[in-house]
């Protein structure tokens, strides 16, 4: 039976495969989604009894519809079937880079009807691609600071909830400017002195360091200030748009903390493309 209304569905995929994608077939669950305006439904389709791709499907929603406000839940929905894959099914399961969208209407059977082959030759091709040599560079050029590398990577993670990855760039930035617990105001302030661009959502200057503080303090602990204010695990809107507005800067700033701890620099050794790196000093 084919769908009875137009519909929005948005899709994201895990244990990706080279061939045929529809969701055509029965899902191997499909949950209402609490919502006060719109039949939200949360589905999870296999291909050979494995977990292969989630879908949300909004009804009553075409190509004109304005679903902008509805990202920080899909994220949250996404999000949590991983946790829960990961809990029973897969500890090493994440999502795929790819995502697909889409606006099917009434009487179709679904929205999803994509072939891998040309998804799966255009990355074989990025890979070619890759310098292998200033992969080696790199590896070796950040030995020293592996901790700070890993912390690093989990920041510039898209796929990683956005206060995982605040709370990851900060800690690195903990580890530069903190000594036996206390911080070394000198150096921090010289060092955020150079990053007066930092955007501020709140659109006027105020003290840097104690914004991206106050940042973090919304980020790790369950309530800050007003019962409204959400924590580690669930954002709300305006402080999940500040962190967004942020990350960039903090990226920057702590790749200028492993570049002077290296020595090393990104800009000169990675590959376009190949890594997040290449993104910040390109």
């Amino acid at each position: 039976m084919g769908l009875e209304v137009d519909c929005f569905c948005t899709y994201r995929f895990v244990e990706f495969v080279e061939g045929e994608y529809t969701d055509f077939e029965t899902p191997a669950f499909e949950l209402p989604v609490e919502d006060p305006e719109r039949s939200v439904k949360f589905a999870l389709f296999l291909r050979d009894s494995s977990p292969a791709f989630a879908r949300i499907l909004v009804e009553n929603a075409d190509e004109q519809t304005d679903l902008s406000g509805y990202g920080p839940t899909f994220e949250k929905l996404f999000g949590h079937l991983l946790t829960i894959l990961r809990l029973f099914v897969n500890p090493s399961l994440n999502w795929d880079q790819l995502t697909v969208a889409s606006n099917p209407k009434a009487g179709t059977l679904g929205g999803l009807a994509i072939s891998t082959k040309s998804i799966f030759e255009e990355r074989a091709e990025q890979l070619q691609a890759i310098n292998w040599t200033n992969i080696g560079a790199i590896y070796a050029g950040t030995s020293p600071a592996g901790i700070e590398v890993s912390y690093f990577q989990l920041g510039t993670n898209e796929k990683m909830p956005v206060q995982y990855r605040y709370l990851s760039l900060f800690q690195l930035f903990e580890r530069r400017f903190k000594k036996n617990n206390k911080w070394v105001k000198q150096d921090r302030d010289d060092f955020l002195a150079e990053f007066e661009w930092v955007p501020f959502t709140n659109g006027q200057k105020s003290n840097l360091f104690a914004y991206l503080s106050e940042l973090r303090d919304k980020c790790a602990h369950p309530r800050v200030g007003s019962k409204d204010t959400d924590g580690f695990h669930l954002l709300n809107p305006s402080t999940e748009k500040e962190l967004s507005a942020i990350i960039p800067g903090m990226i920057a700033m702590v790749s200028r903390i492993i570049e002077n701890q290296c020595g090393i620099g990104f800009s000169a050794v990675a590959p376009p493309g190949a890594t997040p790196l290449a993104k910040i000093v390109g």
